[in-house]
């Protein structure tokens, strides 16, 4: 397996877990790290950089969303 592989796997692998609503702050992180050093040695292209980016935002919206659903059903 090549190196972009690996890191695209890396990546896919956190961020699936993510969006099946893990939200632990260690994942976060994980998959935070995994992109940006993934981009930064030159493992993923540009647009796949911003496309796992997007990804991360989109789930951290929807956690952000839920925990605002709990918290007015709480009051």
């Amino acid at each position: 397996m090549n190196k972009r592989q690996t890191a695209a796997d890396m990546i896919e692998s956190r961020l699936a877990a993510l969006e099946a609503g893990n939200d632990s702050p260690r994942l976060h992180g994980e998959a935070d790290i995994a992109t940006e050093m993934a981009y930064i040695f030159g493992a993923i292209s540009c647009s796949q950089y911003h496309d796992y980016v997007a990804r991360r935002a989109r789930v951290v919206s929807r956690e952000s969303e839920e925990f605002l659903e709990r918290i007015r059903g709480a009051a």
